[in-house]
């Protein structure tokens, strides 16, 4: 009976083992786990797949001074010379607009300066004022086109602001 002999190379069955990573010790567990196994002449390889442990912006250099385009917002912008207040105020918004927009909210705001039909666009044109367009207040952001209409129509509702003429969509509560 002849023994066949243990081969140098057999083939080996790989792991996927999930982990955290963590930057000095991570690398150090895989490679002690593997120089161990091949000692012993187990045929097993681990392949450690690494989820981070902190947020995307500690891991990406300036990840965090990265501003994101705001879309599916309701925003509030002041007329610079009809208001001094930095937020609109609950029932006192003069000389404050609020809107929403599916768009990125800079482009929204730069047709607001160029539509005729827009009412920033009217008050400057009759007053001469300026509008701090660069500054937008977020109120709120909905995913839901819906959601952001009522919600749009919910801080009119509470605001006042002198610049809208409507009212947002009308709330029928049965």
């Amino acid at each position: 009976m002849e023994k066949t002999p243990i081969s140098t190379n057999p083939k080996k069955t790989t792991i996927r083992l999930g982990s955290h990573y963590i930057r000095a010790l991570s690398p150090k567990i895989a490679r002690i786990w593997n120089n161990t196994l091949n000692a012993f002449h187990v045929p097993i390889e681990i392949k450690f797949a690494y989820s981070p442990t902190l947020k995307t912006s500690s891991q990406i250099p300036n990840y965090a001074n990265t501003k994101q385009k705001d879309i599916n917002v309701v925003y509030a912008v002041k007329c610079s010379s009809c208001s001094s207040n930095s937020h609109p105020r609950e029932g006192d918004s003069k000389g404050w607009y609020v809107g929403q927009t599916t768009q990125y909210l800079q482009k929204r705001l730069a047709q607001h300066a160029t539509q005729t039909n827009s009412n920033i666009f009217q008050h400057i044109k009759e007053t001469k004022h300026k509008f701090d367009l660069l500054n937008p207040i977020i109120l709120d952001k909905q995913s839901d086109p819906l959601k952001l209409m009522i919600s749009e129509s919910k801080f009119i509702q509470k605001l006042q602001p002198s610049i809208n003429n409507n009212e947002g969509i009308k709330l029928l509560l049965l």
